[in-house]
């Protein structure tokens, strides 16, 4: 269901919409908490979702769908990260909030679901075990937050963040 309570139409999954209490949804959000829990990574930090990100088609699907989240959501930041720009939307209590990327200029995007963050304030101290673990794609900082960004068995990716995910610096 879109959050105003109308049916999914093939259109907006196309635009990279992700109905985020939809079963799919849902059940991978299990799998990423499964499989991390496996890996060794505390349970309550798997249960501590900072956001999910998602990839929009283009600039008007982005455009699109930060209306559509925004139906749901309490707050939208817009923040421009020179190559694209990104869509915070703030959901609520007890839900995790949505990354909405534009995809960069000249490059084709993975449409819709990216990642989901978790939260593990402890996870840079134990990078090294992470490695051997996992396999750990990139490492970044975005305004003094460490991030680890695993590859998970579905293919996509799990990010692990020391703390929520601020674009304000």
């Amino acid at each position: 269901m879109l959050p105003n309570g109308q049916n999914q139409n093939p259109d907006i999954a196309s635009d990279g919409y992700i109905d985020l209490e939809g079963v799919e949804n849902t059940r991978r959000l299990a799998a990423h908490q499964a499989y991390l829990i496996a890996l060794g990574i505390p349970e309550d930090a798997t249960r501590n979702v900072d956001h999910i990100g998602i990839n929009a088609q283009n600039t008007e699907a982005f455009e699109h769908l930060i209306e559509r989240y925004r139906v749901a959501g309490e707050k939208v930041g817009i923040y421009d990260r020179g190559d694209r720009h990104v869509a915070v939307v703030w959901r609520g209590a007890g839900q995790c909030r949505v990354e909405l990327f534009e995809p960069r200029a000249g490059q084709p995007a993975a449409v819709g679901f990216i990642h989901y963050a978790f939260i593990w304030p402890d996870w840079k101290a134990r990078e090294a075990e992470l490695h051997d673990k996992a396999t750990v794609t990139r490492i970044a900082e975005l305004n003094g937050n460490p991030l680890a960004f695993l590859a998970t068995p579905d293919g996509y990716e799990a990010e692990i963040v020391s703390r929520p995910i601020s674009f304000e610096a």
